[in-house]
This record gives C-alpha cells, structure tokens and sequence, in this order.
C-alpha cells in the first residue's frame, strides 16, 4: 500500500469509529433474525393449515354420519306399513275389524 492510501485509511477509521453506522455483521444479523422469524411463521402457518385441514375432514365425516342417520330415521317412519292390523292414519289398529 502507498503512504497515501493509508493516511486515506487511517482517516477513514477515525471517521467511522466518529459517525454511528451499521457494520455489515449487524446487517446480517438482523437480516438472517428476519429469515429465521419468517421461516417460523410458515411452519407454523402450514401446521395451522394441516390442523384445519383436518378437523374440517373430521366435521364432514360427522355431518355425513348425522344425515345418514336422520334419512334413515325419516326413511324407517314413513316406511308405508302393511298387514292386517295397520291402519293409513298412524299406528294405531283398525277398529273397524272383527
């Protein structure tokens, strides 16, 4: 180096350690925080996402079960009833017979 790169150097140094400014360490610091914050807000999003995704399955599977249950149910009671002692009006025996 020439003598007047390092008094330019020299200088500079004392201007610097004089003025506040971020150092590049510090600048990646705060930059790989922010990577790491980032990253772990989309692992947590995805998990939230797949725990949704489930219960939502879950919620289906049961309001199947319960609409399966109740047309059955509907389908058993309106089931038109035959025979001898039935009646069309609800039932109760025919009380016309013998």
């Amino acid at each position: 180096m020439s003598m007047l790169s390092r008094e330019l150097k020299g200088i500079e140094r004392k201007i610097s350690s004089a003025i506040p400014h971020a150092h590049s360490a510090d600048t990646r610091a705060n930059m790989y925080a922010a990577r790491e914050q980032m990253q772990f807000y989309r692992e947590q999003k995805d998990e939230y996402n797949k725990q949704a995704a489930k219960l939502s399955d879950q919620k289906a599977v049961e309001t199947k079960k319960l609409h399966e249950k109740q047309i059955r149910t509907l389908r058993s009671h309106y089931k038109k009833r035959s025979g001898l002692m039935s009646s069309s009006t609800g039932d109760t025996p025919n009380e016309t017979l013998g």
